[in-house]
């Protein structure tokens, strides 16, 4: 990577992107209740408390595993179970977002065909330097967010504020069964974030600021479904985003707006499936040299 430009709103846009992932498409989740936004929230806490614990891990065990031999082992460990979970995260979001190809954005094709297109995309990416992905994500998130914005005040119309002001509580088993798919989309997954992003120096204030852009445009997102078909039939619907974006025309000629949800799905998967493989890439490679 050349360090003479400044990258830094590139990986902006790629946290944002991130945090979006797989996310997009499947939330909320089959069992989610009107108590779902309090959750994400709430999951913002923990992704910074999750992004906090790494940053410690990295500059107290990993940057200084040459010091002793049980750093050394430490750090070793740290780094495969980084890697599997990089691995088990890809396969996750590329299944996702497969299986959204294969039955709604190419459905007279089959799952194979729509993986193949993927990985062949995911593999372009990722066979490049890392430049590549981050104008590619600067690119992409400059063109989601007026579509997010547009789509989200052009259905205020049909909104119904009930939906999404609660004002009671959640029992504690409950909020937990609403947190759980917010921790497993996007909490966990920032350790894969960041292992990407702390590869390169002065790029903490650019991710957490790409963090915060990902989860209040996955907020707006999430709403726009709620308010329009309330939690409960939103959790029902197989995608949830794509059903509030089609709910908008613009007069006679554009009556299929749906086909701007599937350019978020595609970039948002595209994006975090490739940090997956370049921080695998790295975490071998950090294990190589610790050997």
């Amino acid at each position: 990577m050349n360090e003479k430009t400044n990258f830094k709103t590139h990986f902006a846009c790629l946290a944002a992107l991130f945090v979006l992932g797989s996310g997009i498409i499947t939330l909320p989740t089959k069992n989610a209740d009107q108590f779902t936004l309090y959750a994400l929230i709430i999951s913002i806490i923990f992704t910074f408390l999750i992004y906090f614990i790494v940053s410690i891990i990295k500059k107290e065990f990993l940057e200084k595993h040459s010091k002793t031999k049980i750093l050394k082992i430490l750090a070793a460990v740290i780094y495969t179970a980084i890697a599997i979970y990089a691995l088990f995260t890809f396969s996750y979001t590329f299944k996702i977002f497969t299986r959204f190809a294969a039955h709604i954005l190419l459905r007279d094709t089959s799952y194979l065909t729509a993986a193949i297109l993927l990985g062949l995309v995911v593999w372009f990416f990722a066979s490049r330097s890392q430049v590549d992905i981050l104008k590619f994500s600067l690119v992409c998130l400059i063109a989601a967010l007026p579509v997010i914005l547009f789509f989200f005040f052009a259905a205020m119309g049909d909104y119904k504020a009930d939906n999404i002001f609660i004002f009671n509580f959640p029992e504690f088993q409950n909020l937990l069964k609403n947190l759980y798919p917010f921790l497993k989309e996007i909490s966990f997954p920032v350790i894969i974030l960041l292992s990407f992003t702390t590869q390169h120096k002065g790029t903490s204030k650019s991710t957490v600021t790409g963090i915060f852009i990902g989860y209040i445009l996955l907020f707006l997102c999430l709403s726009s479904a709620i308010m329009l078909f309330g939690t409960t039939f939103a959790a029902r619907i197989e995608y949830p985003y794509t059903a509030a974006v089609s709910t908008v025309s613009v007069g006679r000629l554009f009556t299929r707006m749906d086909y701007f949800s599937y350019f978020i799905y595609f970039t948002s998967a595209i994006i975090k499936s490739t940090v997956c493989i370049f921080t695998v890439k790295e975490c071998l490679k950090n294990l190589n040299e610790i050997m």
